[in-house]
């Protein structure tokens, strides 16, 4: 084996100028690879982040069948809710109630969705006090979108009045002050509900103590599934559904699927370059000594160690540059985790807006291009290697 590996080092340095060409195709592949996985998986995780921060969360729970058929009388009890407060995953749950309505304020008429929450629970749940760009959230008043404000033309301290169907059957209308809007003119997110406080709207719907929909946060987007077999567990409950927010927001995960496997498309023809690479290696370092290995194999050694002492030199080559890319692809992600690549035009993508990519440095970004290349080079060593087991010495010393 020393005398392999000892070959192997010389016959890489008897071409120097190659054996570096060849050497920075690898760097530059891995470095393409890492940063590419990088920007996609951080891109991807801050897109995640957000969009169960603004309204998902990582985790619902709802009545059977309800995020299909959507109904008012599809309801549960707030104690389900309580139970959430002691489970150790769990960082944050906030009850919801949902309402359509008619809008109605200075003679003119909309349609709204309205969302009842408890504000301390929500906040700590998702960011919508983040989005808030006038007044407050208070169990009193109303908080509307900015463009609904606009259409109404209201403002804080304005009075509107909301009409819809109780759950008793009857017609619930009642005044509110609105106390809060969300979003602004340049704001480009779409904020379309207005939100009371939990008990109002429960109150205004005649639900008694009954909730729609719970929201969790736990301590990872990431763990989702895991977490949601351990709540039905605790819960018991088979009228309940309990998703993840890959299930609640299917559209938007099935969109972000679709472009993660354009993203691989992107990683094939990357290593389709370093492969050709590798290979015009390997055969032009094959043709340069072929006499060589004719010479040898007259004298006694046998093909296998031939074969051996080329996939040697392509491991040394390639384990070389996989190490010298991993240190230069950690230093480009992890100023890119920093600093990101800044946009000349935000980008909206399932109603979040970004302003720039950011990449992760995560096991993923190393792993997974160290194992393409490493075995791309491989693979593509064991063609021409395969040749020397089948030429016979004479056909060799022969080459010129």
């Amino acid at each position: 084996m020393k005398i392999l590996i000892a070959i192997a080092f010389r016959n890489l340095f008897r071409q120097v100028r190659r054996s570096i060409l060849t050497s920075l195709t690898i760097i530059i592949g891995f470095i393409l690879l890492s940063l590419s996985i990088g920007v996609s998986l951080g891109s991807y995780h801050h897109i995640i982040e957000m969009f169960t921060a603004a309204k998902t969360g990582h985790i619902q729970i709802h009545e059977e069948d309800y995020l299909e058929k959507p109904s008012l009388y599809k309801t549960m009890p707030m104690t389900i809710d309580d139970k959430m407060q002691n489970i150790p995953f769990i960082q944050a749950s906030s009850p919801r109630v949902f309402f359509q309505a008619l809008v109605f304020c200075h003679n003119k008429t909309f349609g709204t969705e309205v969302i009842g929450i408890e504000p301390k629970k929500e906040f700590a749940t998702t960011n919508i006090e983040k989005k808030l760009s006038k007044g407050t959230f208070s169990k009193e008043g109303i908080v509307i979108p900015y463009r609904l404000a606009q259409f109404l033309r209201a403002d804080i301290g304005d009075e509107i009045a909301l009409i819809t169907q109780g759950a008793d059957g009857s017609i619930s209308n009642d005044l509110f002050r609105i106390s809060g809007i969300l979003g602004t003119q340049e704001d480009r997110s779409e904020y379309s509900s207005c939100y009371l406080d939990l008990k109002q709207a429960q109150n205004f719907l005649v639900l008694g103590d009954k909730i729609h929909e719970i929201v969790i946060r736990t301590d990872h987007y990431q763990k989702s599934w895991e977490y949601v077999h351990k709540i039905r567990l605790i819960l018991q409950d088979k009228q309940l559904d309990i998703e993840p927010w890959q299930v609640v927001e299917k559209s938007f995960y099935q969109a972000m699927q679709t472009d993660i496997k354009g993203m691989w498309v992107s990683l094939a023809i990357i290593m389709l370059i370093i492969a050709i690479g590798i290979l015009n290696t390997i055969l032009m370092s094959l043709l340069e000594r072929t006499r060589e290995y004719g010479i040898m194999q007259a004298l006694g050694t046998s093909s296998l160690f031939l074969v051996g002492q080329i996939i040697a030199e392509v491991f040394i080559l390639t384990c070389i540059s996989i190490l010298i890319g991993s240190i230069l692809a950690f230093l480009g992600n992890a100023l890119l985790a920093t600093y990101g690549i800044p946009l000349s035009k935000p980008i909206t993508y399932g109603g979040m807006e970004f302003t720039s990519y950011k990449s992760m440095v995560s096991w993923e970004t190393f792993t997974i291009p160290s194992l393409l290349i490493f075995s791309t080079a491989l693979l593509i060593s064991l063609f021409p290697a395969a040749k020397l087991l089948y030429k016979k010495p004479i056909e060799s010393l022969r080459y010129v």
